[in-house]
């Protein structure tokens, strides 16, 4: 359904991430196969988000970043608030 090109924090190693959609399953098999499959709970609500559509998800994501990381924050982020929060500033 769609695709992605990405790049690793720090160096310039890219690769692309995909999704997917299942093919060879009416829209009724799918909910159905959805309905019973258990989803650990850590997970559930990314879940829920993939569930809702590639539009939901890009802007759930989008407003993730901003709110994590975004210019609405007033000002640059540390090297170490960076690194308490597990983000990896690049040297650039």
């Amino acid at each position: 359904m769609a695709q992605i090109p990405t790049s690793m924090h720090g160096s310039k190693e890219g690769h692309t991430g995909y999704v997917y959609q299942r093919n060879g399953m009416t829209k009724p098999q799918i909910h159905s196969y959805v309905a019973k499959a258990t989803c650990d709970p850590v997970f559930k609500d990314a879940y829920q988000h993939v569930q809702a559509g590639l539009e939901t998800l890009s802007q759930i994501v989008d407003e993730t970043v901003e709110k994590n990381w975004g210019a609405s924050r007033g000002r640059s982020m540390t090297r170490s608030a960076a690194k308490k929060h597990g983000v990896i500033l690049s040297k650039e």
